[in-house]
């Protein structure tokens, strides 16, 4: 079971639910592709002749309201269809990730990214997820997610050196944390030294 449907069901709603999710970012990219029409793009300081008596601002207000898309909604695709040319879109992917990777800066490295997904933890498959396009731009999300992103993420927390101290003897309070650290192989830290320690900790 999968919740509260069967594995096979499960897998019916995911095929339906992929084929809605294309449908969607295909539809979120022609939005954009029509607000870009209607408001091109500008080099940082430049103006188009749209831009003369209203500004483009006022111009995408405009549609927004024409089609109902909330204003912002409506400028996140047109910036978004600007990064992604037709034919460096991937139209089984979704939408939110193009979204996410148009946050890198060089194109080439951009449209070359969303051809090489991560291979995920519970699959095994090529594809992207919000969470890994999120760590291919370099935004961490809510948590760390992989071993060396948690770890990294201790080391931040125990800069202070009584912090350190005081976590170290915590750790060392557990019998399988205090055998690895009793048989890794530190060049100025060996099992003779750390005896004490370890028997002070524990």
């Amino acid at each position: 079971m999968v919740g509260s449907v069967s594995v096979d069901r499960y897998e019916r709603i995911v095929a339906r639910l992929s084929d809605a999710v294309e449908k969607l970012s295909k539809s979120q990219f022609i939005i954009g592709d029509r607000a870009l029409e209607v408001c091109p793009m500008q080099d940082h300081g430049g103006r188009s002749a749209g831009d003369d008596l209203f500004g483009v601002s006022a111009w995408l207000h405009r549609l927004s309201e024409d089609i109902d898309v909330p204003y912002n909604t409506l400028k996140s695709y047109r910036w978004v269809a600007s990064r992604w040319p037709e034919q460096h879109r991937c139209p089984e992917v979704a939408f939110s990730t193009p979204q996410t990777l148009a946050a890198i800066s060089d194109d080439e490295e951009r449209w070359e990214a969303i051809k090489n997904p991560p291979v995920g933890e519970r699959t095994g498959r090529r594809r992207w997820t919000p969470e890994t396009s999120w760590r291919r731009v370099g935004y961490h999300g809510s948590g760390p997610e992989t071993a060396q992103e948690k770890v990294e993420a201790v080391h931040d927390l125990v800069a202070d050196e009584q912090v350190a101290a005081q976590v170290a003897t915590d750790l060392l309070r557990r019998p399988s944390v205090a055998f690895k650290a009793m048989t890794d192989d530190y060049p100025d830290y060996g099992p003779q030294e750390a005896e004490p320690a370890l028997a002070r900790a524990v």
